[in-house]
């Protein structure tokens, strides 16, 4: 390469026959500089100041990408006052093989900080349930006692939004059970439509662009809605009052690699034809400092972060082995971008609906054994079961809870036994009490979905679940045994 002062930025004027099978070099050609064409915005330019620093520092280095997406490194080295010698490589595969692990790396970074954050949601809404379950438990009970019934439902009321907070840090920590089943894309939105309605002002304009023809998915219909509704919602609440729009579609998407690349997700995305909800709105945009935090719990674009929305949006699409790309810029609003992948279910004629008979003929037992660690849930429940005429009998650990069993093993009719008993192996206590006691019906209690609790205890069967918090009537549910004829 000639670096004359008449010539700006230089000009090749040798060029050594290119190995046979390789593609030539783009926009190299003698007697020319490179071309601007030919090369990805401001390559050409780095390559010219790569030119003028092997002059002055006698070598240098640059990486070039080409239009046709090729990559290239080039070392330059001077020779004399007039001419440097370019060594110019392809590393095309080396660039995709970086950007892969590059994009592996921050999942596996990601995935490390979300398993510390969903094991600490889980941890608090466990401990809060439990305090939940003892104001509810006492308000109960007071209700008995004063008749205060107005009093009473203000405090259930408290406890209903508490516990909904619960669930939504369950449901972030991945414990809402996704139970997947094949459906029409546009079926999703059309669902959804009349909860979108609720939710936005009448300054808000919302309108659906729905694609023919898109390949069906497999998702959650009680789990999935949240993810539409949960963005829209959000958008409403940006726009502040101001008059805004809000587009809903779907399109079909043929995934691959470089546009993986751009979408959120903590598992690697499948490269196929799949289906793209995009969710626009021409509100303001999300500040820079906030765009690649967005999914984290609690980060908001407003002066206090209001709950785990769009966190709960990330978990329930990579629990459907979707992902999520957000863009948003001055003057063009905010884009959400949702990818499912094509259904790998078999296609069924309907969906029949399961209910559950109501049993006649029920029965209460006449003493109940509660164990779990916390002392005021003890307290508590031992208060409800006296309301019920039921002999309550308390225990705090595994030695505690098997010496009752099996000096009343004859007597106890149900233990109730809460599945987080810290270091406790819960589903080993379980076993221990069939054994000492096989005539007692066994409740689990928890804080938990009563799916994730199935799914815990898949391999030691249990007679019942109480979630808490528990009102009188569930617990009374609970505890109700069948009357054989």
């Amino acid at each position: 390469v000639s670096k004359l002062p008449e010539i700006e930025g230089g000009m090749l004027v040798a060029l050594n026959k290119q190995p046979e099978g390789v593609a030539a070099l783009p926009g190299f050609s003698v007697g020319d500089r490179l071309s601007h064409d030919a090369f990805a915005d401001g390559c050409a330019e780095e390559f010219e100041a790569a030119l003028v620093r092997s002059f002055a520092d006698g070598r240098a280095s640059v990486r070039l990408a080409s239009v046709g997406g090729r990559h290239f490194e080039a070392r330059l080295s001077r020779m004399d006052e007039h001419f440097s010698l370019a060594v110019v490589r392809d590393v095309t595969r080396e660039y995709a093989e970086h950007v892969k692990r590059v994009a592996a790396e921050e999942r596996a970074h990601d995935s490390s900080k979300r398993e510390s954050l969903t094991l600490f949601a889980a941890g608090i809404a466990h401990d809060v349930n439990n305090v939940l379950s003892v104001v509810l438990s006492t308000a109960e009970a007071a209700l008995a006692d004063s008749g205060r019934t107005a009093d009473i439902e203000v405090i259930r009321d408290a406890v209903k939004r508490g516990s909904a907070m619960t669930r939504e840090l369950m449901a972030y920590a991945g414990e809402s059970n996704i139970r997947l089943v094949r459906a029409k894309s546009n079926m999703i939105i059309e669902d959804v439509k009349m909860l979108i309605e609720h939710v936005t002002g009448d300054n808000v304009s919302v309108s659906y662009s729905l694609a023919d023809g898109l390949p069906d998915v497999d998702v959650d219909l009680n789990q999935f809605w949240k993810v539409i509704f949960n963005i829209v919602k959000n958008a409403n609440e940006a726009f502040a009052g101001q008059p805004g729009r809000i587009l809903i579609s779907t399109s079909a998407m043929e995934m691959n690699d470089a546009k993986a690349a751009g979408f959120v997700s903590e598992h690697k995305v499948q490269t196929e034809k799949g289906v793209l909800f995009t969710i626009l709105n021409d509100g303001p945009c999300i500040p820079p400092t906030v765009l690649p935090r967005l999914f984290d719990p609690y980060v908001s674009t407003k002066s206090l972060g209001r709950g785990l929305g769009l966190a709960t949006v990330r978990t329930i699409v990579e629990a459907h082995g979707g992902a999520l790309r957000v863009t948003s810029e001055p003057d063009e609003g905010t884009n959400f971008q949702i990818y499912l992948p094509p259904s790998r279910l078999p296609e069924v004629a309907g969906h029949a609906e399961r209910f559950a008979a109501a049993q006649d003929g029920t029965s209460f037992p006449t003493e109940v054994l509660v164990v779990d660690n916390d002392e005021a849930i003890l307290k508590t429940s031992s208060i409800l079961l006296k309301s019920l005429k039921i002999v309550p009998h308390v225990a705090r650990d595994r030695g505690e809870s098997l010496a009752i069993l099996r000096r009343l093993s004859e007597r106890i009719g149900v233990v109730l036994l809460d599945a987080n008993l810290g270091g406790i192996d819960t589903l080993r206590l379980l076993d221990a009490f069939r054994i000492a006691s096989p005539k007692s019906r066994i409740v689990v209690s928890s804080g938990s979905s009563e799916e994730a609790i199935a799914k815990l205890f898949a391999h030691h069967p249990y007679d019942g679940f109480l979630g808490k918090p528990y009102s009188l009537a569930e617990l009374k549910a609970a505890l109700a045994m069948r009357v054989e004829s």
